[in-house]
């Protein structure tokens, strides 16, 4: 799922907004928990977390998700060197950077540690002068990013940044970045395969603000958090071994994994679990996916910005209290679900899923 806050993301009225917003995620009764995205902030959740339970990356929780998903989007690139050039080390490597707000900047900032050669563009002249002050990053103009000859493309930005227009100039041998959405359309993940272009996918890339806040609710410290992203590395060796063997794109790779693993938690609901007095079998798991380790395929984050969408949930009245609603059991752990201790179905079921799609229709939106 995908919450939208259709409107101008600097208004000063944010309280107002995100405690409207807020009521809409309560609304839905525990089947969604909301988190910072594009142009919102830990702040911003505060005002959330006055009218529901259901946020996370709040203060006092885990905070700020970016540094952890810049983490991962790092480990990301250079799983996609690894695969590339035969070797993970990014020293010397070129990396084009498309967007250095929070997620952009960190990884810039991990990249210069380990001696890439970046050049960096963003809309904002600010952010732009802070990672060349302090990474000797190289900055040109938003549309010409594009074109520039270098090793490595790493979309932080908005969506739909892969496309017709962009692929006819793009010179670069991985694509691995923080974006949702990279690929316009499905089409042009096959074209970046076809051209020899290593493309990693954008969901399982950037899902460390996810393993972030997932790891919040499950009470993990930052190092855990931190930890768990970095074995993005090894998902995308998965991911990239699965590609070469079946002669697919990338991205229908990942898709084939995430579908498998929902596949199995569909299995253990049949015949695996159930509660504690119950017969074998009776667990009602319903649309929630099987395993409280899986508990992160159900969460989304909040964007506020501009959306093509116009759908909405129903109007709310005034503004109320926040009243906790009666603590309800959640789904079982996975050693609950009739998993050994151990087995890696346990930790790989904590990746994040995806919608079928790609653009802007993949996600449900919510104004």
């Amino acid at each position: 799922g995908k919450s939208v806050i259709i409107g101008n993301p600097r208004t000063t009225r944010r309280e107002m907004i995100f405690r409207a917003h807020g009521r809409a995620v309560e609304s839905m009764g525990g089947r969604y928990i909301t988190a910072e995205d594009v142009g919102t902030s830990v702040e911003d959740m505060e005002y959330v977390h006055a009218e529901t339970e259901h946020v996370v990356g709040i203060m006092g929780g885990s905070g700020d998700p970016s540094p952890v998903t810049a983490y991962g989007v790092y480990r990301g690139i250079k799983a996609g060197a690894m695969a590339k050039y035969g070797s993970d080390s990014l020293e010397g490597k070129h990396v084009l950077v498309q967007g250095v707000g929070n997620v952009g900047y960190y990884l810039c900032e991990n990249l210069h540690q380990e001696g890439a050669r970046l050049t960096v563009t963003d809309i904002d002249e600010e952010r732009v002068r802070r990672v060349v002050e302090e990474f000797g990053a190289t900055p040109v103009e938003s549309n010409e990013i594009y074109a520039i000859d270098a090793d490595i493309f790493s979309p932080c930005a908005l969506g739909a940044i892969v496309n017709d227009d962009t692929l006819k100039v793009l010179k670069v041998d991985v694509v691995a970045g923080g974006a949702n959405n990279q690929l316009a359309e499905s089409r042009h993940g096959r074209e970046l395969h076809e051209r020899g272009i290593l493309y990693a996918p954008d969901y399982v890339v950037n899902a460390g603000g996810l393993i972030n806040v997932y790891g919040e609710l499950e009470d993990w410290t930052r190092e855990r958090s931190l930890r768990k992203a970095g074995e993005i590395y090894h998902t995308m060796h998965a991911i990239f071994e699965k590609a070469t063997e079946a002669g697919i794109p990338t991205f229908e790779a990942a898709d084939h994994i995430a579908e498998e693993r929902i596949l199995n938690t569909r299995h253990l609901q049949r015949s695996g679990w159930a509660p504690e007095g119950q017969p074998p079998g009776s667990g009602h798991l319903d649309t929630q996916v099987g395993l409280r380790a899986s508990r992160g395929l159900r969460h989304a984050t909040a964007a506020f910005g501009q959306s093509r969408s116009t759908s909405a949930l129903p109007s709310h009245g005034p503004f109320e209290t926040h009243r906790p609603r009666d603590p309800r059991p959640g789904p079982p752990r996975g050693d609950e679900a009739g998993l050994p201790a151990g087995d890696d179905r346990q930790r790989e079921l904590r990746l994040p899923g995806r919608a079928r799609g790609h653009g802007h229709g993949a996600h449900q939106q919510v104004r």
